[in-house]
């Protein structure tokens, strides 16, 4: 009879082979539960693919929740303790030949912040299996930077190492290292992705011959993301089409978010009941598509959101201030919305949300006291909502300046206010930093009948409140009568 540990140890040697074996033996979630790749087909769809060899590129487009970046987590941690190359068809012949075969893999996404979030989860799982644990290199293990790499790294008894660097500054922090494995998460939200997969990633694999992973959410068809992905389909939705552009080098497939069990199903539901069916498809299904009868044409959006311009910019003395501001209402955010409006295009300098259920009015009103602090200027105010009258008050009570602008009770005036936006975007009005990327989403999915009932449409009209004030009083400093 066996003993436990020969049984632990004839699984671990299994589990070079099968990673679902592994993950579920050795791997846990954040609540201790067993890893199960097969319960996400997606997750076990790409794991063949990418043990197949046959691939040097494997793309995961999911619906929020359809258990992407977890993915990359999972083969992260898989591929690293292993030295998984499916590249290489030989197995090793000695333990010092494995010991000494470099593997590195990098977690990457847009910001460092995105890299980030991938290279936790991987430390998280390694953190929570004793096991797993012991994989960890006694002196370098986890670290958040050293003087000779700045930044985090973990690094295992075996030699494999997993770095997190993100591609702000499209990827120039990525100007070294030689990896096996690139994790790409929310490869969807990349700029310059074109660029930076031909310039900077694919060059860190030359070397090794690495594989490139990418997960995320679609943005829609007008986007390289889409250009990328669909080299890996054999058949392009929704009506199967033949793909002329196939690469077999390149794999994709689509994660829909009902099928992750760990997903919040009831959400999802709800999700399903109260959206349209283009959103379902692209936030549920993960599918790209063409949103149909929206407000803002995204060739006006690509040209409005630069990376130019940092998330918050700090007031100078040469700004004109204004603010839009809308109130959230029950469940609603509440959204403040900043320009520098001296000259045209207007730049969007500072960018508040705050809500969902969550803060209270005392809160929402010192931040807003503190927005008027760092920044004066006036607030052009939708007080409309069922508290507006306290909400005027508060803000008279802080000595913050205000218009009321009444338009939720006036259809006329709400139609004006957003055709008003419609015609600073499309003139180049307007220019905002891409990582407002709640203000991006809200205009992308505007409906142009305005039929805005159910969805998050704050940064909308804030937005639309604070172009209104830059042109009507921005450069007066005082409000015109002005009929809309």
């Amino acid at each position: 009879m066996k003993s436990s540990i020969d049984i632990l140890k004839k699984v671990w040697m299994e589990g070079a082979s099968d990673p679902a074996l592994f993950l579920k033996e050795f791997g846990r979630n954040k609540k201790g539960q067993p890893i199960k790749v097969h319960d996400v087909p997606a997750q076990a769809e790409t794991f063949k693919a990418y043990q197949s060899g046959n691939h040097d590129e494997l793309y995961i487009s999911g619906g929020n929740s359809g258990g992407k970046t977890y993915f990359l987590a999972e083969l992260g941690i898989w591929a690293s303790t292993y030295k998984v190359y499916p590249k290489r068809k030989e197995p090793f012949q000695s333990r010092t030949e494995f010991m000494k075969f470099p593997f590195g893999v990098l977690c990457t996404g847009k910001e460092q912040k995105h890299s980030n979030e991938l290279w936790e989860e991987i430390s998280g799982i390694f953190k929570r299996n004793a096991i797993l644990g012991q994989q960890l290199d006694p002196v370098r293990g986890i670290t958040i930077g050293t003087r000779l790499h700045t930044n985090p790294r973990i690094t295992l008894r075996n030699g494999s190492y997993i770095d997190s660097i993100g591609l702000q500054e499209q990827g120039t922090h990525i100007v070294t290292g030689d990896y096996s494995l690139v994790l790409i998460n929310e490869i969807g939200e990349v700029r310059h992705l074109k660029k930076i997969l031909e310039t900077v990633i694919t060059q860190r694999t030359w070397r090794h011959g690495g594989i490139i992973v990418g997960a995320g959410t679609p943005r829609g068809v007008h986007t390289e993301y889409w250009s990328v992905l669909r080299r890996g389909l054999k058949e392009l939705p929704p009506d199967n089409k033949l793909n002329r552009q196939y690469d077999p080098k390149v794999f994709a497939c689509f994660a829909d978010s009902r099928e992750n069990p760990y997903a919040d199903q009831e959400r999802i539901k709800s999700f399903l009941e109260k959206k349209s069916q283009k959103l379902v498809d692209e936030r549920v299904r993960g599918l790209f598509v063409e949103m149909e009868n929206v407000a803002f044409k995204t060739e006006g959006l690509n040209k409005c959101f630069t990376d130019t311009l940092p998330f918050e910019t700090p007031k100078s003395g040469r700004m004109t201030i204004v603010h839009g501001l809308d109130f959230g209402r029950k469940q609603d955010y509440t959204v403040s919305v900043t320009l520098d409006a001296i000259k045209k295009p207007w730049r969007g300098i500072h960018f508040y949300r705050k809500g969902g259920g969550y803060g209270t009015w005392e809160e929402i009103f010192m931040d807003i006291k503190g927005i008027e602090k760092s920044y004066g200027g006036e607030f052009c105010a939708d007080t409309t909502a069922s508290s507006g009258d306290m909400q005027s008050e508060w803000l008279a009570d802080l000595n913050i300046p205000f218009l009321a602008m009444d338009f939720s009770r006036s259809p006329t005036r709400k139609i004006m206010l957003i055709n008003f936006l419609q015609r600073c975007i499309e003139n180049g009005d307007l220019l905002l930093p891409q990582d407002w990327e709640q203000v991006y989403e809200e205009l992308r999915t505007y409906p142009a009948n305005m039929d805005d009932k159910g969805m998050a449409t704050d940064c909308v009209i804030a937005l639309g409140l604070a172009c209104w004030a830059a042109e009507y009083f921005g450069k007066t400093g005082q409000s015109e009568d002005v009929k809309m």
